[in-house]
């Protein structure tokens, strides 16, 4: 390939990939301002796990050659990241509800619900929901009119959804799946329960309901709804607003007419579970071959009676609509202290918060009148430094001097820090320079007082030697000197006189 055409596929693949990081940096601003400001902003980031690392029963470090992945049950763990709060709440079904919209409006209802409970029954203004880009489950027009039905009912002032580009929706809450998966390596989960109880704040998916029939007739004629990245819903003067747009650095385009004509009455019908998609002989067969793996019998009998309850029909159950019981803004009273302020730290803050304002005037074109006005300025100017000559003159005459001072201010620009402390940096290398010197010197010193040690040993030894001449005793003197490795040993001839 040619250098410029890789060149300019380069160019691109780097705006392209600059372009997603600002995208991903946008969405961890807003997850910083729900950690800043929980009472204010309210984050989530709703996701689904892979599938094929939750099939039940599950033996961790067991591996069995009987074992058919394909008649396992396969259960599906979908999961809110609450960023404010810093909590992962995670829903388990085995696909007895269709993974559609109904399942993330329902995930997104009962974690407001538990946002709202602990809380004291109240809910931020803001809500900042993050999504991938599915349009069978997130980015789709049943979504969209649930959201902006929560600012139509008042639960938030404002409702913002985005998504990441295509290829690139990886983020947190796939980092919280993985800690699950690692947890699955070394942990068995038999049963539905012990899945359940494995994974953090989990529970059962149950009570859903069907949103998607209820929202269908409400509905504008909208579409297109695949290109944009950001969606907004606010309030404005009673009504709700609706705006898009692509990446998030474009203004907002608002539209013509609401995702929801009208909005709908009543509640929505209890969704009923379907377990069409399970094959249960199979799933009976594979439990039976298995019996002897189980580490309990409980487990077993537990498969039997649940494998059982899906030929049953499901009992009938009545449950309370989550949207009647959430809270509304109008209902949640504003709670602010009065602070008294000092008054200089007032007038700091109104400095800093008023906004400049730079004037610049025209320059006037001079006319005839004001050419001569600056001739006669010029003569005026002639004759008062005549007349300055005249008094130096006087001054001369009379003998007295004058003396002229002028003082000059010299500015040296700095252009940053290091400049403005160079001095400071040349007293650390000056105090540098000297300790080195000073070790240098003590170094020094230690050597040559060790070197004059060493040669008063070596004299003494000489000095030894001598008087063991006189005495006999020149053996044990010599063996010393042998071993002594500073000077090469004294060869001493020792001769007997008598």
């Amino acid at each position: 390939m040619d250098v410029k055409i890789r060149g300019h596929y380069k160019q691109l693949k780097k705006e392209h990939v600059d372009r997603q990081m600002l995208e991903r940096a946008h969405y961890h601003g807003k997850r910083l301002s729900s950690e800043k400001e929980p009472s204010k902003y309210l984050s989530f980031i709703v996701d689904g796990m892979d599938q094929g690392k939750t099939s039940l029963p599950h033996f961790a470090g067991r591996p069995s050659k009987i074992i058919n992945h394909a008649d396992l049950l396969k259960t599906h763990v979908s999961g809110i990241v609450n960023h404010g709060q810093g909590k992962f709440s995670t829903y388990v079904d085995f696909n007895q509800y269709p993974h559609d919209p109904n399942l993330t409006i329902n995930l997104i209802l009962k974690t407001l619900k538990k946002v709202a409970e602990e809380q004291g029954n109240r809910l931020p203004k803001i809500f900042y929901l993050q999504a991938d880009n599915c349009f069978r489950e997130n980015k789709n027009r049943f979504v969209l009119g649930f959201l902006e039905l929560l600012v139509t009912e008042q639960i938030f002032k404002e409702v913002y959804m985005s998504f990441l580009p295509v290829g690139h929706t990886h983020e947190d809450v796939d980092a919280a799946f993985s800690k699950i998966s690692e947890k699955l390596k070394v942990k068995d989960a038999e049963t539905i329960p012990q899945l359940v109880n494995i994974i953090p704040d989990s529970e059962e998916l149950d009570n859903m309901f069907n949103v998607k029939t209820w929202l269908e007739p409400c509905f504008n004629d909208i579409s297109q709804i695949s290109k944009p990245l950001h969606f907004k819903f606010y309030n404005y003067d009673g009504t709700t607003r609706t705006c898009y747009k692509g990446i998030h650095t474009e203004p907002w385009q608002t539209l013509d007419f609401n995702v929801l004509a009208y909005t709908p009455k009543g509640q929505p019908d209890k969704l009923e579970p379907k377990y069409d998609k399970i094959n249960i002989e199979r799933v009976k067969r594979q439990v039976s071959a298995l019996q002897n793996y189980f580490t309990h019998s409980t487990s077993y009998n537990w498969w039997i009676e649940f494998l059982n309850s899906l030929e049953r029909e499901p009992a009938m159950k009545r449950y309370k609509w989550i949207l009647k019981d959430l809270p509304r803004q109008t209902e949640q009273a504003e709670h602010t202290e009065i602070i008294d302020v000092p008054r200089h730290i007032e007038e700091m803050l109104e400095k800093e918060r008023e906004i400049p304002k730079v004037i610049v005037k025209a320059k006037k074109k001079q006319t005839q009148t004001g050419q001569k006005n600056r001739v006669t300025g010029k003569t005026m100017g002639k004759s008062k430094t005549a007349g300055t000559a005249g008094t130096k003159e006087r001054h001369k005459k009379s003998g007295k001097r004058r003396v002229l001072t002028q003082s000059k201010t010299v500015i040296i620009p700095v252009i940053d820090d290091s400049k403005r402390h160079i001095w400071l940096w040349i007293l650390i290398c000056m105090i540098d320079i000297a300790i080195s010197l000073l070790i240098l010197i003590v170094m020094i010193l230690l050597t040559s007082l060790c070197t004059i040690l060493r040669m008063l040993k070596y004299l003494n030894s000489i000095w030894q030697v001598t008087i063991n001449m006189h005495t006999g005793q020149l053996h044990a003197c010599v063996h010393e000197m042998k071993g002594m490795r500073f000077f090469r040993p004294l060869t001493v001839q020792y001769i007997e006189s008598y």
